[in-house]
């Protein structure tokens, strides 16, 4: 597995729009790395994506990324879910006749899903585009996992209930890879001892 950070922004992205303020302009000036996106993660290997904030087209663009085997939500705010029309975009092939979509899988945890029906009409636009052949749903209910490339991905939530993390194992080497919300988390002893934490400022 291969870590690609695509952005670490957090929910205000820096420069932040009409912002004149010395982090802002230097980010301006400077570009990469003062410069930050919405929070997202790929992952090499399982060519996994994790999190579309409104950002993630030119976060692709400017990646390594060369193929999107799944994407995979933590959580419903809007600073990681209302990029999603990226799934249309990696999908749908707009040449041939008729179309042949490659069909995204988007795995979607059991508070998730539930989250989704409710908050920014991201089940309906999901629904869409799995109605148009450019994704596959997969509902994970909580302590179900997923296997992409030979690795292992269990999602679990946080003391947020509404989020979760991610461990994934591959080949004896583990990662944990939390995206948001860590308050009053405490890490059970499943994910203690792991080769590799990606945990959010808190």
């Amino acid at each position: 597995m291969e870590i690609e950070f695509l952005g670490t922004g957090g929910a205000i992205t820096i420069p932040r729009p009409l912002c004149n303020c010395n982090v802002c302009s230097e980010a301006r000036d400077k570009g990469v790395p003062y410069s930050r996106m919405g929070p997202s993660i790929f992952v090499h290997g399982p060519d996994l994506l994790i999190d579309t904030p409104e950002e993630i087209y030119n976060q692709i663009n400017r990646s390594t990324v060369h193929d999107v085997k799944g994407v995979i939500y933590s959580h419903w705010h809007p600073d990681h879910v209302m990029g999603r029309r990226v799934i249309e975009s990696l999908s749908a092939d707009w040449i041939n006749d008729p179309p042949q979509h490659k069909k995204i899988d988007v795995y979607i945890p059991q508070q998730v899903d539930l989250d989704f029906k409710t908050f920014l009409g991201s089940r309906d636009h999901l629904d869409f585009f799995e109605s148009q052949g450019f994704a596959n749903l997969n509902r994970l209910t909580d302590g179900e996992s997923l296997v992409l490339n030979d690795t292992k991905v269990s999602p679990f939530r946080l003391a947020e209930d509404y989020v979760y993390a991610f461990l994934m194992e591959k080949d004896h080497k583990e990662v944990l890879i939390a995206m948001d919300e860590l308050n009053d988390w405490v890490p059970p002893k499943e994910v203690m001892g792991v080769d590799l934490a990606i945990l959010p400022v808190v």
